[in-house]
Parts: C-alpha cells; sequence; structure tokens
C-alpha cells in the first residue's frame, strides 16, 4: 500500500497527514429520496472504526468534511458538537453523528443536490491522537455520486449507496405488523433532529401504540446487547403542555405508557420521551430533547407498502 505522508505544525502541535488506500476510515456520497420527499438530496457519510491499525489510533477526536481544496465544510467533535460552516444555508438538516471511544465513529451531512454539481470532491478528515500522542488526520476523498478514491490513487475504495439509512442505522430492522423499526448507529441527535431524520427517510420516531409493539421493540433491542443505561429516542412529547403526552410525527395523543418506577419525573424539565435500558428491564423514560446527556440513539418506525 502506498503511502505519502508528511508532518506540519498548526497551533504548536504535531500533526501527521496521512492519505492512503484501505484505512479505516470510509467516506461515502450518494443521493437518496423518499415517497415523502419532493426532491431528491444527496449526502456524505465518514467513518472511522477502532481499533485503527494503519496509526495506532487510541482517541478520535474530530471528524471533518472538507470541499477541495481546503474549504471545511463540517466539522463533529469528541463532545457530539456539530459545527456548520459555508454550505450552513443549504444543509438543511445539518450533519448528525457521533464519536465512540470504541468501534465506530459515524459523521453524515446532508444537502440539496441542486447546491453541489456531480463530480464534486470532497475529503473526510478523521483527526486521531495516536499511541505516541501524536495528533494525526487520516484523510480518504470521494466524487459527487461517484465511488469513493484513495487521494493518492484512482482506486474506487467503496461505490456510493443510495439509501442513506443504511449508513446511519442499524441494517437489520424489525419487522412487525408491516411495519420496520430501525435503531440508530449514531448517538447525541436532539430528538427534533433524530425525527427529521426519520422524516428524510420517509419514516418518523417510532409510535408505540399498544402492549404487544412495545414487548416486540423490546426484545429487538435486547437482541441488539444495547448498553446498560442507554437510551433511545422514541415518538413522545409533552412540551407544549405539561404530561399531555403526543407524537412528534402524526401529532396523536400517546395513549399506551410503559413507565419505569417514578417516571416521567420531569427532572430539569424533560420533555421528551425514550425507552431506557434499566437493570429491571427495558422501560419508558422522559429525558431532555436536546440528545446532550447520556447521548441516546433513536428508532425510526416505516409504513411498509399497503400500510401507509
Amino acid at each position: 500500500m502506498g503511502t505519502l505522508e508528511w508532518v506540519f505544525i498548526l497551533c504548536l502541535a504535531s500533526i501527521t497527514r496521512i492519505f492512503c488506500q484501505e484505512t479505516c476510515v470510509t467516506f461515502q456520497s450518494g443521493v437518496f429520496s423518499s415517497n415523502k420527499m419532493t426532491t431528491t438530496r444527496g449526502f456524505m457519510h465518514c467513518e472511522i472504526s477502532l481499533p485503527c491499525t494503519q496509526t495506532d489510533v487510541v482517541k478520535v477526536m474530530a471528524l471533518e468534511i472538507y470541499s477541495l481544496p481546503a474549504t471545511r465544510l463540517a466539522r463533529l467533535d469528541e463532545t457530539q458538537k456539530v459545527d456548520i460552516t459555508g454550505l450552513a444555508s443549504t444543509l438543511d438538516l445539518g450533519g448528525m453523528g457521533s464519536i465512540k471511544r470504541n468501534g465506530t465513529s459515524a459523521f453524515s451531512v446532508q444537502f440539496n443536490t441542486d447546491t453541489l454539481k456531480n463530480g464534486d470532491t470532497f475529503q473526510c478528515r478523521a483527526v486521531v491522537r495516536s499511541k505516541g500522542n501524536k495528533v494525526v488526520n487520516i484523510s480518504v476523498e470521494t466524487s459527487l455520486a461517484l465511488p469513493s478514491v484513495c487521494a493518492t490513487e484512482p482506486t474506487p475504495i467503496k461505490a456510493p449507496v443510495s439509501e442513506l439509512k443504511d449508513l446511519i442505522m442499524d441494517v437489520n430492522p424489525l419487522d412487525y405488523d408491516r411495519h420496520q423499526y430501525y435503531l440508530s448507529e449514531i448517538r447525541g441527535l436532539s430528538s427534533d433532529k433524530a425525527n427529521k431524520f426519520c422524516e428524510s427517510q420517509g419514516g418518523y420516531l417510532v409510535e408505540i401504540n399498544d402492549e404487544d409493539e412495545f414487548v416486540a421493540i423490546v426484545n429487538f433491542l435486547k437482541d441488539k446487547n444495547i448498553d446498560d443505561y442507554a437510551s433511545v429516542y422514541i415518538g413522545g412529547t409533552d412540551a407544549a403542555e405539561e404530561s399531555k403526552w403526543v407524537f412528534q410525527h402524526s401529532n396523536k395523543e400517546v395513549d399506551f405508557f410503559k413507565w419505569d418506577a417514578g417516571e416521567p419525573n420531569n427532572l430539569g424539565g424533560e420533555d421528551c420521551m425514550v425507552l431506557r435500558n434499566i437493570p429491571s428491564g427495558i422501560a419508558m423514560n422522559d429525558i431532555s430533547c436536546k440528545g446532550k446527556l447520556g447521548a441516546p440513539m433513536f428508532m425510526c418506525e416505516f409504513d411498509l407498502a399497503g400500510n401507509a
């Protein structure tokens, strides 16, 4: 594997930039649409998976997306903060993603396809810290709606995909009663952004209507081995009127509840509903809608054909 590497000084820190094929960083772009959308939209999706043998990475510090030659469009840092620049007015949903200590960190942006040209070139930079305490940029490029290429080789790394939800969501959904349920691979979105993402894909934050649906979803989450005390945003908010819970997508009143003991408690203004994995089992809880505390996942529900 050919590698081009150099070192330069930035803010008094030593940065190594690596452009190489078959790294632990992947970058994809493409377009998608759904029967709920009036226009086709584009996306870029950047991932880094640890462990990363190329650089002995011990920590992911940020994921950045650039328009080449040198315009930064979006950045996700280790606090899960998203910073959108340059295309802020045209990236309707901004960026979404999560940086993890282990496993896969991911960052995605969506945009209207008329804001960029087919063939425009972009770069994903994974800003990481190596075992030698060096800050390292691992960079991979892609052309919009074309196969990804390495910065030093015109060899395709991975073809673009048409289903953005296959990048953001777990690819093995729950099928139940003519609906499909997808669990997010990313964490830390606000409830509103999570619902908007689900809607952009033709779905919505899951709306639990009865005991049977609740049990099916709980068993699905157990099979996914989600972390202890992990939270998953579902449909349900009482932001408009305390204790009057409605679904964000359909605006129907929620009439099925399976609260954990002592919940909902509206501690500090908790207006959104989650399923939380507690020692006694998975139950409903109310948490902040902002998505920061506990970095919740989310679940999208999709009506199958003939059930809309």
